[in-house]
């Protein structure tokens, strides 16, 4: 068998100059990205060259109703986001001591302890009234006694009878005069535990009564300042412990605390023009500097998480809006900003 060994030459397709210039775009792609990063880190590197940056929160005024004890809400007079005016009636609500029970079981509570406390008024007042017929019928015994001895007196001083009978009645008088003394000490204490108790009767039921109303009793709270009613955060019939928040009043108006470091306290005068760069969007507030606080302070959590955990204190700035424009769109608080100030005064 032969084999031939020839070479075979394989033809290549023709490549195109438009091909060719087509390919090359992939070079200018990186060429783009690879700029793009050169300039970031410029832009990173210098720019605390001409800038000064702190980190602030931007906040509203607001009045929080809060509790020193634990309420029930009741009912609502006003709804989210409505504006009310200084004395306007924002909820009612009662005060909260544990379990709750209607008033009616209340009530029937009450009554059944001021029917058990009239019960032992009444088993005193048997006693009294055993205690005094006893002692009707001991005044009678006595009586007849005494009579008796009158007669046996005068039989003794006929020589009918002898002495010995006449000192056996004697002695069933002295019994029943003693016995007669112990029961009027008897009547005398009941008596006063009578007294005593009618007039803690009187007493429990005026307290209990008027514990009753205290637990029961409606309450309406007003407002201490204007604004607009944020979020209720307790829905009507629960529960609002005293470290929680019924609502909150804000006041339209924005401001920003800020916390400088103290390296950068020459920084900042009051006066100074600053930017307030918000955590979304790309458009930025301008602001003023209003105040420089004198005495330094733990910065918020929402800003100490972007700060080193060296420098959790800082001096405090309170910054106000420059211009209207871009503050009037603001429709949230209490969020993390950035302020940054230019060291070059133009």
């Amino acid at each position: 068998m032969n084999i031939k060994f020839d070479k075979k030459v394989v033809s290549q397709p023709d490549i195109k100059p438009e091909q060719i210039k087509k390919r090359r775009w992939d070079r200018w792609i990186y060429l783009a990205i690879l700029i793009f990063l050169v300039l970031s880190f410029i832009k990173w590197l210098t720019t605390p060259w001409f800038f000064n940056f702190a980190h602030g929160v931007l906040l509203q005024q607001q009045y929080d109703v809060q509790f020193a004890n634990d309420i029930r809400i009741l009912k609502y007079n006003v709804t989210e986001d409505q504006q009310v005016k200084a004395g306007d009636t924002l909820f009612l609500y009662e005060r909260y001591g544990g379990e709750r029970t209607p008033y009616g079981q209340d009530s029937l509570k009450m009554e059944l302890k001021n029917r058990e406390d009239g019960y032992s008024l009444i088993a005193i007042n048997s006693q009294i009234k055993k205690r005094r017929l006893l002692l009707t019928d001991l005044e009678k015994r006595l009586k007849y006694w005494k009579a008796e001895r009158l007669q046996k007196e005068k039989l003794v001083y006929l020589n009918v009878i002898t002495a010995n009978e006449l000192a056996n009645v004697d002695r069933s008088i002295d019994d029943v005069q003693y016995q007669i003394a112990t029961l009027k000490a008897e009547y005398q204490v009941l008596l006063n535990e009578q007294e005593q108790m009618k007039f803690g009767l009187q007493g429990s039921s005026d307290l209990n009564l008027k514990s009753l109303n205290a637990a029961h009793q409606k309450t309406a709270f007003t407002a201490p300042v204007g604004g607009r009613v944020d979020r209720l955060r307790i829905p009507v019939q629960q529960i609002c412990y005293r470290q929680d928040k019924v609502m909150s009043i804000i006041h339209p108006e924005y401001y920003v605390r800020a916390y400088i470091d103290v390296e950068d306290l020459d920084e900042f005068k009051v006066g100074d023009h600053v930017v307030v760069v918000l955590p979304y969007g790309y458009e930025n507030l301008q602001g003023t500097v209003q105040k420089i606080h004198a005495v330094s302070e733990l910065r918020e959590e929402v800003v100490s998480e972007n700060t080193l955990s060296d420098q959790k204190h800082g001096i405090v700035v309170h910054i106000v809006p420059a211009a209207k424009k871009g503050w009037d769109k603001l429709t949230v608080s209490n969020i993390p900003v950035k302020i940054r100030k230019g060291r070059i005064n133009l």
